[in-house]
């Protein structure tokens, strides 16, 4: 394709369309593994692309057996489209703000093994905020705390209920609960059936540990540097990993009990093994929060304090 000075004129809404794909490829570096998150074909998005690029005069990426890479001018776009819908979802915001009434849509992100918190009940918050906000569409996610933040960042999510480690200039924060996570084993290993006061340092220095790589590190147990370690990204996956019998890792009290109830896993020392992790809102920090994203919280929050 020869280069030529890009003349968009006025921005339409197929440009705008046109622009979130090319977003999207870049960010999954490639066309591949962008179709899941678009939901189209990849030649569909082969042609949105070449489009795209029909309108900048520019060839924005490599694409094909030798992998994908954005061009210099494909970075540029990039940089400017994430601006672009940066600022296009903080104008939406501001007039969603407006008057008293929540209108428009919210997208929401929590991480994993909420739906098992008793003190959040998070089920009743969304009940409760639904039924009050009809006009409101809200957008429900799962994720890992990294992943949200990132999200967050982009503006592509509205608030996040996650984990809260250190606070960020990028992020503004919402205290809200804190939930303790212990060590358990599985029922098939060798420490499930040995009594606490029996499982000596050296015993789990030696046994194979689960950690989750945005929470406590093998370091924590003094692992044994020989015995094969493995991280896991979900507290999902943790629990996978614990019931195997091979691995002990920790676990939210409140997500670990439907297998403690079966005897299918035991906490280990809970009186030394134990991490309090504190989770809260976040969102993008001088973003103006929407009537919706404000009855949101607020939902949230009353549930919350009613559990309390």
């Amino acid at each position: 394709m020869g280069h030529r000075r890009a003349k968009l004129g006025r921005i339409s809404d197929l440009d705008l369309r046109l622009l979130r794909v090319f977003q999207a490829v870049a960010e999954c570096r490639g066309l591949t593994a962008a179709e899941l998150r678009l939901g189209i074909s990849r030649s569909t998005i082969s042609t949105y692309l070449a489009d795209l690029e029909m309108r900048m005069g520019t060839r924005l990426c490599e694409r094909g057996r030798q992998g994908f890479e954005l061009t210099g001018d494909g970075v540029r776009v990039y940089q400017a489209a994430t601006e672009l819908m940066s600022s296009l979802n903080n104008f939406q915001d501001e007039i969603e703000s407006l008057g008293d009434s929540a209108r428009g849509r919210i997208r929401v992100a929590v991480v994993d093994s909420f739906v098992w918190a008793d003190e959040l009940r998070l089920s009743d918050g969304l009940k409760n905020f639904t039924t009050a906000n009809p006009e409101v569409h809200l957008d429900l996610y799962v994720f890992h705390p990294d992943e949200i933040e990132r999200r967050i960042d982009e503006g592509k999510i509205d608030i996040g209920i996650t984990s809260v480690h250190d606070y960020s200039r990028r992020f503004d924060y919402i205290p809200l609960l804190t939930l303790s996570s212990f060590l358990y084993c599985g029922a098939g290993h060798k420490l499930f059936g040995v009594k606490d006061e029996d499982i000596s340092d050296s015993d789990l220095n030696n046994t194979s540990y689960s950690s989750r790589w945005y929470g406590p590190t093998p370091a924590l147990l003094g692992q044994n540097p020989d015995i094969a370690q493995v991280e896991s990204f979900h507290i999902e996956a943790t629990a996978h990993l614990i019931l195997s019998g091979n691995y002990v890792g920790f676990l939210p009290e409140n997500y670990a009990k439907h297998w403690v109830s079966k005897s299918e896993m035991r906490p280990i020392r809970k009186d030394l093994y134990r991490l309090d992790y504190r989770y809260g809102f976040s969102s993008k920090q001088g973003r103006q929060m929407s009537a919706a994203g404000k009855a949101f919280i607020d939902c949230v929050v009353r549930v919350v304090r009613r559990a309390a």
